[in-house]
């Protein structure tokens, strides 16, 4: 059968019935069903022995005693000294007749259990080190969002077409209000990233590497506000750019993947804000060809700038796509984008050089509240 319940509540329940509680009582105490006592104890003499077993190390019984136990409003005094002598092979043998008592671990053999734990704790932050590390380089050019949006909290699902970057996106308000970027580990929900990432941070603030977290000129919080004003710049820049072609063709812009519209496409802002930004795509063919319809389709590379009712059309649209691939890298924005882009690039190589020393040593200098880091 499954394992009804967390550790500590199994472990509670098997305590208080080894003392000789009643169903009763324990429900009481604990404050759970009835019910739920005679699942816990269904499950400890049934569950595989080694299951059962792993929970009633002695060390883990005493935690949870002094931890839990102790809380409970309804205990006797009594009943905490007496369960302060418990062991975890009274309670074994009280619920299981197959349970044979082990040799005691010697100390020698106890401190190389901890060491191995504590190296495990130690990997479990390396491979979350390796996924920030990663985060710190977001891709900006992937995010071609042509607004702000509502003021939550975004995603690169934001767009239709599919976005190959895994990393969030907030901010508040709309345009010109502040803007901040997220590295995914940060907004990450499962339990056990979340426990992790607590952890490691809990190693950063006690050790001398505080200031990737704590400082706020060259650490973490740093990256985020220029990457979040980066953002917002660019997307300043490609809305710039937007009007600009509706002004020129007179026309609004449509989706990409639209073929019943003539006029330009989204990729007509998108190629030329890519190009100024980021040198890419600036060496593409231009072709205008006949299609479906009575269309013709405006190609810049693989996809197409817009569609045109005639040919001359088109190729004036190929024209007024070179003027504002030249007008556009003139403009103070770009170069007001780049100079953000060159500070957070200076902050994610000061911080990727101790990520990148946390790797090679195998090693989080600091401390936390995980019961075996030392």
């Amino acid at each position: 059968m499954d394992r009804p319940g967390e550790f500590e509540e199994i472990q509670l329940v098997a305590i208080l019935r080894t003392l000789k509680k009643t169903h009763d009582e324990v429900r009481d105490i604990l404050r759970i069903r009835k019910e739920r006592v005679g699942l816990i104890e269904d499950w400890l003499k049934t569950a595989p022995i080694d299951q059962v077993e792993g929970l009633f190390i002695d060390y883990r019984l005493q935690k949870v005693i002094k931890e839990k136990l102790t809380d409970c409003e309804d205990i006797l005094p009594r009943d905490l000294i007496e369960a302060a002598y418990l062991k975890g092979e009274d309670i074994l043998e009280h619920y299981r007749k197959d349970y044979s008592p082990k040799p005691p671990v010697s100390s020698q053999q106890h401190d190389l259990i901890i060491s191995k734990l504590y190296q495990e704790h130690q990997d479990g932050m390396i491979h979350l080190v390796e996924q920030l590390s990663a985060d710190l380089e977001p891709r900006l050019s992937e995010f071609r969002l042509h607004n702000l949006g509502e003021p939550r909290t975004h995603s690169s699902s934001v767009r239709d077409l599919s976005i190959r970057s895994n990393f969030p996106l907030s901010w508040q308000g709309e345009d010109g209000a502040s803007v901040s970027l997220h590295y995914g580990l940060e907004l990450a929900e499962d339990t056990q990233t979340k426990i992790m990432r607590g952890y490691f941070e809990q190693h950063l603030h006690s050790s001398p590497y505080a200031w990737i977290m704590e400082n706020e000129y060259r650490g973490i919080n740093r990256w985020k506000r220029l990457g979040g004003e980066e953002l917002k710049r660019r997307l300043r820049l490609l809305s710039q750019i937007d009007r600009d072609v509706e002004k020129l063709t007179a026309k609004p812009l449509s989706e990409l993947n639209r073929m019943n519209y003539a006029g330009p496409s989204t990729w007509f802002s998108e190629s030329i804000w890519s190009a100024v930004l980021d040198g890419l795509y600036r060496t593409l063919d231009y072709k205008v060809e006949s299609i479906d319809g009575g269309l013709f389709k405006v190609q810049y590379g693989a996809s197409f700038i817009g569609l045109t009712a005639t040919k001359q059309e088109g190729e004036q649209y190929v024209d007024w796509h070179k003027q504002l691939m030249a007008s556009s890298g003139r403009k103070s924005t770009v170069k007001t984008i780049n100079q953000l882009k060159k500070e957070r690039e200076a902050v994610t190589k000061g911080i990727r050089e101790v990520l990148t020393k946390f790797v090679v040593d195998k090693h989080i200098p600091g401390k936390c509240n995980y019961e075996f880091c030392h």
